[in-house]
């Protein structure tokens, strides 16, 4: 399973990447970016949840 099957589907997502500027956590730092860089171009379509009967109710 990857980042887009994780986040990707039917829904509103939100995604805050947090950063340190401080040089002792450059790795994680970088690694941050990157995910949060492939994550930028995960598309979700939003609809509403309903079945057969929930239109009719409507």
């Amino acid at each position: 399973m990857n980042g887009q099957d994780s986040l990707g589907g039917n829904s509103r997502t939100s995604m805050l990447a947090t950063i340190s500027p401080c040089s002792s956590h450059l790795e994680e730092t970088l690694s941050t970016l990157r995910y949060a860089s492939q994550a930028r171009s995960i598309v979700n379509t939003v609809r509403v949840n309903e079945g057969p009967q929930d239109k009719i109710i409507r």
